[in-house]
């Protein structure tokens, strides 16, 4: 499957595919196809179960974007998540998702699909796998489709074959299915969203290969727009009678390129062979066109096109063999509705004769459309002048070429935005119908408008030591003007423009000992656009036509910022309070004129203060150093009480703009006045914890518009306390992140982290606002039994060897020292023997020959098996890895406060920080405005895996996963369709709101006993897999070793899921189950794998599994339920052969 990213096939009118193979049928779906295909908890076995589990599987395990593979992460093991040993933990045949690097590079295509292993240099893979095919970062799972089927047996939709220079055929062959040919359809598909291609291959026998070049969509720009005679202007598509096809010199055996055309020539960069690309035309397909009629194809651009820069088009024709006298083509090039347009006119005569060709010479057409005098023989009149016609006449012969230029209306070169290709039946004889091809070729525009252009531009620098530069610079750039890089220029206008500048910095006035950097920048800046033509039109303007015709823009401006360049060395308070500050300030004026607008004035000004610092940890406090009884290294862990880093910023801008329409003289003005201020703080107490808070704030000020100077009187204390908070709060966000690794012992590695997101939003005259906060805590850890032993018995022996050591000093005195030579035991025995050469070593006991070894020295030889310590036996139980989430998310739409205008105060901290689950606002209906106040929903998850190496190639697997969601939304109750116009709290009046069911859930491992489930227990899942290589036991004698290795594996999964809903019983609301299934599968109860070492290999397995829906609480309300069970054993063999 291949997503399609022109999704718009409206006018495309085939599936094109060349293929090899000649037993296959293919099925091909295009439309909207679901990418949602791997579920690993999938059985064929159950009718109900299907691919795709809801969620998109991918490779990317951290959610970095990158591909990470090392010798302890991998992620490069397919769409599945599984390593193969793994999958063949799980029951599964460990090769389905590889893929076969080897054979790739063979050129074997088989496996080449495969997800697992395809990355590294020898991969063909850079990304992750995922299953968003088109990438798009979400996963689609629409189903709405058409399915079109194609046999390669048949000649339905054969298109063309191939051959070779002696004639025989390659196998290739091409198939074209017209897109209106489909067997059927999925969902409502539209050929406006065609965004997948799916194709099957089935009906195969045997084993066999099916080679594709190429599958496409295709059509062509031109569309046929249809038929119609002269009596009836409009055109119906009819595509028996006619239709438009290509031919081209690659696929088409009978096909010939006009005179002195060839596709052009490329050198291959592998073999520095030349390859001739196909050269083609466009087919006019007519059967039976009836005399009078015209059949018109067209081509509508995507984008308008400007021929302005050529002087030329031309086009090739080719008229099928016989007399064509009976009809005409013509060529129209035009805008939109193609009421206006200009028209070329041929007669048609055989092959690429020269009389058929168009030859349009703009400059000759555009001055016939001002022409205004007309001699009725060559120029001509229709219409009251709306259509003017040229006849030209060979000088040679004084008759007619057969050629008819014509302007339609008022066309222009500078906006084409459509082109008409049409024949027409001039026979004046009814019943004398028209059938036969005509091809189209080259239609190109030749003979670029060569203009002279020039482009000048100036620059002036000056600079006065440090105190002030300036600088001033024009340009002028002509219409005509291109660099020689260029083939035409950018745009059609002539460019003038002058800018001035000039730096001022003013510090350099001050002594430097003040250290402060305060320049002033002052700019001035006009442009001026002149168009060659008259805007929208292809008529040349005057030299210098009125200035209502230009686009002329004026700026003026001046800034200014001020900031302290300190350094260490300043004084404490100065690197606290006024080195961190940075202030500045910008005013700009602009003028603006151009066709459509008379005047538009913009004058705008802002200002930015900006208090910014970062703070070094320092040494810290060693807060623990006062308890005895913990060790050196608990007692320097320290306390920092210094903030990393303060940020406070603050932004004001005011805007004014008046805006004068050329047209009607109409006047409008806008005007913005606002501020918006952020904050950031970071603290970091300890070093295995970080602490982030970010608060940003955006007001409206639109109320201070002619009383500025009360933005200073309305500072209260108050409004200082919330952050300068003056004018009207429109936004506020407010987000806290604390993140917590304790560094506990080695053998328990904690993980904690906390994060809120609160949101608050108004409009300026709304007396309601919307907030929100979403909640994550999570929690995870790694539990090494085996360093938690290890690390109480180093912790006991230290212990011990602390108090041997002080009985030692206190029994014992010091001993004196000795000058006598310790001489090794070992050294003692080798002289003992030197001297008696009868006596043997203790060491070299040997036994004399043809004597028995007596019972004592039989149980010396008997190997005496190693006793397992208590730290070898943990150490077969991996790392206990555990993680729990909590999630919750809250939204309260219409709150109201104490005063409409600062309701942001009423929000406490407990609701922006998370800290009440349930905890909502005081919210108004507003006269229904608002339709659902409160919303909530809550989710947590935890799980646990572990394992344990039972034997050296016998490992079992656990894990343990239960998960819950719930939430609550209301909306108010409604009266005769009003609401009800009261303030209320969600538990004080709970009567006036009415509950929207909301769906709640809950998962976890589940052994299910008793005719529901219910009766069970939770259990975690387990995985028992046991590895024998035969040649490791000696004992077999090799009889055994055609087998390379035989894998064991018996798995157990229980789960159970209920679905909950929220029931009023007219007297409080209670939860009830909706639905409850539990599942025990057995997959497999038992599974051997054989692999021989001729790369074959067997797979035997026999599964059970159980399942019981439940529809209804079957405890509380158990008459009105249904209880489902379903049971299912099955044995699967899977034989595989790799080569």
């Amino acid at each position: 499957m291949q997503p399609i990213y022109m999704y718009d096939q409206s006018n495309s009118k085939y599936i094109e595919l060349w293929v090899k193979g000649e037993k296959a049928q293919l099925q091909i779906d295009i439309g909207e196809i679901t990418e949602d295909w791997y579920n690993a908890d999938y059985d064929p076995s159950f009718s109900d179960t299907e691919l795709g589990d809801g969620k998109k599987n991918y490779e990317d395990q951290n959610d970095n974007g990158n591909l990470e593979i090392s010798t302890d992460y991998n992620e490069d093991t397919g769409i599945n998540g599984y390593t193969d040993e793994q999958e063949l933990a799980r029951g599964w045949d460990p090769l389905i998702d590889n893929f076969d690097k080897e054979g790739y590079k063979a050129g074997e295509v088989r496996y080449c699909n495969g997800t697992e292993d395809n990355a590294g240099t020898d991969g063909i893979q850079p990304y992750p796998e995922t299953e968003d095919i088109d990438r798009d970062g979400k996963l689609d799972q629409a189903n709405n489709y058409y399915s079109y089927t194609v046999d390669l047996s048949s000649d339905k939709w054969l298109a063309s074959k191939t051959r070779f220079d002696n004639g025989s055929e390659t196998g290739w062959k091409q198939y074209r299915i017209p897109l209106t040919a489909m067997i059927d359809s999925v969902g409502k598909p539209n050929f406006m969203s065609i965004r997948m291609m799916r194709i099957n291959v089935f009906g195969v026998a045997d084993q066999d290969t099916v080679h594709f070049a190429s599958v496409a969509i295709v059509g062509n720009e031109w569309q046929e727009k249809g038929i119609a005679d002269e009596e009836t202007p409009f055109y119906t598509v009819d595509d028996d009678r006619f239709f438009i096809t290509v031919k081209n010199s690659d696929e088409d055996a009978d096909y010939q390129s006009p005179p002195g055309i060839t596709g052009r020539e490329q050198v291959n960069s592998l073999d520095g062979t030349t390859i001739t690309e196909k050269e083609q035309s466009l087919v006019l397909n007519l059967e039976g066109l009836q005399p009078g009629e015209t059949a018109l194809a067209e081509k509508v651009m995507l984008e308008n096109k400007s021929l302005l820069m050529y002087k030329k088009l031309k086009m090739f024709v080719h008229g099928p063999e016989g007399s064509n006298e009976q009809i005409n083509l013509f060529l129209r090039i035009g805008r939109g509705d193609m009421t206006e347009y200009y028209e070329a006119v041929t007669d048609v005569y055989s092959g690429w004769d020269e009389k058929n060709n168009i030859e349009i010479i703009f400059d000759e057409i555009t001055r016939l459309k001002n022409r205004d005098d007309f001699d009725g023989i060559e120029y001509f009149e229709f219409d009251d002048g709306n259509i003017k016609e040229y006849r030209p006449i060979n000088d040679t012969t004084g008759t007619y070429t057969g050629k008819i230029f014509r302007v339609v209306g008022d066309p222009s070169l500078s906006r084409i935005e459509k082109m008409q290709l049409g024949v027409t039946n001039t026979d004046d004889f009814e019943g004398r119908n028209y059938s036969g091809s005509i091809w189209v070729n080259e239609m190109r525009v030749v003979e670029s408008n060569n203009d002279p252009g020039m482009a000048m531009r100036g620059s002036f620098d000056l600079r006065l030591g440090g105190l002030m530069s300036f600088n001033a610079n024009a340009k002028k750039t002509d219409a005509d003007f291109h660099q020689v890089n260029q083939q035409m220029p950018n745009n059609m206008n002539t460019s003038e423009s002058f800018n001035l500048n000039m730096t001022v910095n003013v510090h350099k006035l001050f002594p430097e000992k003040w250290k402060i950097a305060f320049p002033v920048t002052m700019s001035q800046s006009r442009s001026i656009s002149t168009p060659k033509y008259f805007p929208g039109s292809d008529i040349l303007l005057e030299n210098d036509p009125d200035d209502s015709l230009k686009v002329i823009t004026n700026r003026q401006s001046i800034s200014t910022s001020l900031k302290r360049t300190g350094d260490s060395n300043d004084a404490l308070l100065t690197r606290l309070l006024i080195n961190p500050i940075t202030t500045s300030f910008t005013a700009s004026q602009s003028e603006n004129s151009s066709l459509e607008i008379a005047s538009k004035e913009n004058v705008s000004m802002s200002g930015k203060f900006s208090y910014s610092l970062s703070i070094k940890k320092g040494e810290g406090i060693p807060y623990l150093s006062w308890i005895p009884f913990l060790n050196e290294k608990a007692k320097a862990k320290k306390l920092y009480l210094k903030p990393t880093i303060l940020k406070w910023n603050m932004n004001i801008s005011e805007r004014q703009e008046d805006r004068v329409t050329r047209s009607t003289l109409d006047t409008s003005s806008t005007y913005s006045f606002g501020m918006s201020k952020s904050m950031n703080v970071g603290f970091n107490p300890f070093s295995s914890s970080k602490i982030t808070y970010q608060r940003s704030s955006s007001s409206d000020l639109q109320k201070y518009r002619y009383e500025t100077w009360k933005l200073f009187t309305d500072l209260t204390y108050d409004s200082l306390m919330n952050g300068i908070n003056v004018g009207d709060i429109s936004s506020m966000r407010e987000n806290l992140s604390v993140n917590y690794s304790p560094e506990i012992t080695s053998w328990l590695k904690p993980r904690f982290s906390y994060t809120t997101n609160y949101n608050f939003n108004t409009k300026s005259g709304q007396n309601y606002a919307n907030a929100g906060v979403a909640r994550k805590f999570s929690a995870s850890g790694t539990l090494s039994l085996k360093q938690i032993w290890e690390f109480s018995k180093k912790k006991i022996k230290s212990n011990q060897k602390q108090r041997d050591k002080k009985k030692i000093s206190r029994s014992n005195p010091p001993a004196k020292k000795s000058s006598e030579k310790v001489i090794p035991k070992r050294d003692v025995e080798k002289k003992v023997i030197e001297k008696n050469p009868e006596r043997k070593s203790v060491t070299e006991a040997k036994t004399v020959p043809g004597k028995k070894p007596n019972k004592k020295s039989l149980i010396k030889m008997i190997p005496v098996r190693k006793k397992i310590t208590i730290s070898e036996l943990l150490g077969k139980i991996d790392p206990i890895r555990m993680s729990y989430n909590d999630n919750f998310n809250k939204t309260n739409n219409g709150i109201t406060g104490s005063d409409t205008t600062k309701i942001y105060k009423d929000v406490t901290y407990k609701y922006r920080y998370g800290l009440g689950d349930y905890y909502y606002l005081p919210t108004g209906s507003f006269e229904g405005s608002i339709g659902n106040p409160f919303s909530n929903s809550l989710s947590r998850s935890l799980s646990i895996s572990s394992g344990i190496q039972l034997a050296r190639s016998i490992k079992l697997r656990l894990d343990y996963k239960q998960s819950s969601s719930t939430g609550r939304k209301y909306r108010y109750k409604t009266s005769s369709g009003d609401y009800y116009d009261e303030f209320i709290h969600i538990i004080a009046f709970e009567d006036t709101l009415e509950l929207i069911p909301y769906d709640s859930s809950s998962t976890r491992n589940f052994i299910p006993l008793g005719e529901t489930g219910k009766d069970g227990f939770i259990a975690p899942n387990y995985t028992l897999s046991w590895k024998i290589s035969p040649s490791q036991y000696k004992w077999l004698n090799g009889k055994l070793n055609f087998i390379k290795s035989i894998n064991l594996t018996h798995q157990m999964s229980g789960k159970e899921s209920i679905r909950y809903r929220l029931i009023n019983d007219d007297i409080n609301y209670y939860l009830g189950e909706e639905t409850s299934t539990y599942t025990l599968n057995f997959t497999p109860l038992i599974k051997a794998g054989f692999t021989f070492d001729s790369n074959f290999r067997i797979d035997v397995g026999y599964n059970k599994t159980m399942k019981i829906d439940n529809q209804g609480d079957v405890e509380l309300d158990y008459l009105n339920t249904s209880v489902t069970k379903t049971f299912q054993d099955n044995m699967t063999l899977n034989v595989s052969y790799e080569y």
